[in-house]
């Protein structure tokens, strides 16, 4: 993620703490996930508030994000 041209969040899945299926069996095991539902996984470093000082969005700010996914799902 950019904040006016300036790079401020750059991460792979990789570096995740705990990776996809991991992830997916562990809440699986506590509720049924459906089609369409989104996992929140959290934020990696650079955001504005844990920054010294803290950097927040304001208005007139422009920001730019990239998501990439690849998805590979098995059938039985």
């Amino acid at each position: 993620m950019a904040v006016n041209g300036e790079e401020r969040q750059r991460a792979r899945v990789s570096q995740m703490i705990f990776d996809i299926p991991t992830i997916i069996a562990s809440l699986s095991a506590g509720l049924t996930l459906e089609p369409g539902d989104v996992i929140a996984t959290g934020t990696p470093s650079g955001v504005g508030f844990a920054m010294n000082p803290p950097q927040y969005l304001k208005a007139g700010m422009s920001w730019w994000r990239e998501l990439i996914v690849s998805v590979n799902c098995a059938t039985a």
